[in-house]
């Protein structure tokens, strides 16, 4: 999906890398592998292991049934090492800035948006507990029924508890009410569904059902769900300290329908991006507000950056807000 290099790539970075040492579990670490100081931070995950789950350097437990290329860690004890650079790498980065910032609040609060089994809500859980006993409110939604079925047993998983967050069977969408979903028999490969959309909008469906299945006029198949608004997910949220998206090509209609919320209660954006067009309208419409880039990357087949080369399928963009920043 990402093309060759970008002709563009605003990245700003904290810090220098410093060598890592190899796990101790079998996984082999290049030896120009290399650690952004904010991981420094944190407590690598370093105990007894199932051979169930998959752990990463925070604890965090994942069911390889989610996602087909999800190792097992092997039973026994283990300390588990810091992100490798990669396409996530500065989605990592930025989750660990976040919780760093906010670790001295009375709260934090995350939203993301096409939410998967919730990937990056667990992350960021874990890394703002290391931190802090502070409550956390998570907010998640997710238009696959098979994958948000998933985020609830994420959540179980890692010892949450689902009805104390509010996770959304549902589409981020321009308008409230019903629309249709890509509906897969993978779920464990497919990751990159969408909403029914009609001249690049959702299409809007008058008095259906939550859950109906249909074929579409371009032989996918569809399931009903709800469309909500992020203006719906946060107006009632006096501030939210992180918001996540990956929404597949959806992501500047929904900022920008939201923009002005999100000046009033969101300190921080990661944002996936899908096409050049989606991504320099995002920075001239919040470079026109106030905000703040910390990482910008391009689709790309391989990008270079202080870490290393990286090939990213998605575009990622990392934002900040000011005005936020000064109420933290």
């Amino acid at each position: 999906m990402r093309g060759p290099f970008p002709s563009r790539s605003h990245a700003i970075v904290v810090g220098r890398p410093t060598a890592a040492a190899t796990t101790q579990d079998g996984e082999h670490l290049l030896a120009e592998h290399k650690v952004h100081p904010i991981f420094h931070n944190f407590e690598r995950f370093d105990g007894e292991v199932d051979g169930i789950f998959h752990y990463d350097y925070l604890g965090v437990r994942t069911d390889p049934k989610f996602w087909r290329n999800t190792n097992v860690t092997p039973r026994g004890r283990h300390l588990r090492d810091y992100p490798l650079v990669g396409e996530q790498y500065f989605e990592w980065i930025f989750v660990a800035e976040t919780a760093w910032a906010c670790r001295h609040q009375n709260s934090f609060t995350m939203v993301e948006l096409g939410a998967g089994y919730g990937t990056w809500l667990l992350r960021a859980h874990h890394s703002f507990r290391q931190l802090s006993d502070s409550p956390i409110s998570l907010v998640g939604v997710e238009g696959d029924v098979h994958h948000y079925q998933w985020m609830r047993e994420h959540f179980t998983n890692n010892g949450l508890d689902p009805a104390g967050h509010h996770l959304l069977l549902a589409c981020v969408s321009d308008t409230e009410g019903m629309t249709a979903f890509m509906d897969s028999d993978n779920p464990d490969a497919e990751y990159g569904l969408k909403g029914l959309r009609e001249d690049g909008v959702h299409k809007s469906l008058a008095e259906e059902e939550v859950g109906r299945v249909f074929n579409g006029d371009d032989g996918q198949r569809y399931r009903t769900v709800r469309s909500v608004t992020l203006d719906g997910l946060i107006q009632d949220l006096e501030r939210v300290d992180l918001i996540h998206m990956d929404i597949e090509g959806y992501e500047y209609r929904v900022v920008s329908q939201s923009m002005k919320m999100l000046n009033e209660k969101a300190a921080r954006l990661l944002i996936g991006t899908h096409s050049a067009q989606i991504e320099d309208g995002l920075r001239r419409l919040l470079g026109a507000e106030g905000w703040t880039a910390v990482y910008d990357y391009e689709q790309a087949e391989e990008t270079e950056t202080e870490w290393g080369p990286i090939r990213f399928v998605n575009g990622c963009q990392a934002w900040t807000n000011p005005r936020m920043e000064e109420t933290t």
